[in-house]
């Protein structure tokens, strides 16, 4: 690996520590117990600030050119449009059943609410009832795929971020946990964290 190689690893591994420690019940306690509207615009300035930090880490990455490591030709392009249409699929439903102005933020500031995982209802309906999380199932698909090609840092940034897919969605299962008790592990022995296994061994048991 040469030197930028490593620089990519931490700038990643920086971006993912923040972002993780920004979404943290820590953090969450320590804004919620602001006085006034502020804690309302938490969720949307979480939002922007992940979104325009996010930017210098991927210039950075195709400041060099890529060393590539796999091509997906042939049959493996066939594969490549697979997976990318079923991670596009699970974006698609996890949409559906998500409440999209509460992870934008704007319902908290347009109803006055705060950006509490508290005022959000409990979905297992649709995609849910085959992945917990569709979104970060969705999102470690479509990172590995998207590209056609797997580069060494390409590879090195889509483990990190799969990494942090993992960790995230286990951090907010703790959360889930917490706010809906008994029927938030009632729905994880019957549902897959990320990869749908006891969906598909539903279906073959039928």
């Amino acid at each position: 690996m040469q030197n930028h190689h490593y620089i990519i690893a931490l700038l990643w591994i920086i971006w993912c520590t923040i972002h993780s420690f920004l979404a943290s019940d820590t953090v969450n306690q320590w804004i919620q117990s602001k006085p006034g509207r502020y804690p309302n615009y938490f969720r949307l300035f979480y939002n922007l600030l992940a979104g325009i930090s996010l930017a210098p880490v991927l210039w950075y990455g195709r400041l060099f050119e890529p060393q590539i490591i796999f091509h997906f030709t042939g049959v493996w392009t066939v594969l490549q449009i697979i997976l990318v249409g079923i991670a596009i699929f699970f974006f698609w439903s996890g949409a559906r059943e998500y409440d999209l102005a509460y992870f934008s933020g704007l319902r908290q500031i347009k109803f006055d609410e705060k950006a509490s995982v508290e005022s959000v209802n409990l979905s297992t309906a649709g995609i849910l009832q085959i992945t917990r999380h569709p979104w970060y199932t969705g999102g470690i698909i479509f990172i590995w795929c998207y590209d056609g090609q797997l580069s060494l840092s390409g590879i090195i940034s889509d483990t990190i971020i799969s990494i942090y897919f993992i960790i995230g969605a286990k951090l907010e299962e703790k959360k889930l946990v917490k706010n809906f008790g008994s029927q938030y592990t009632e729905y994880q022995d019957k549902v897959s964290m990320l990869i749908p296994f006891k969906w598909i061994k539903s279906k073959f048991k039928k």
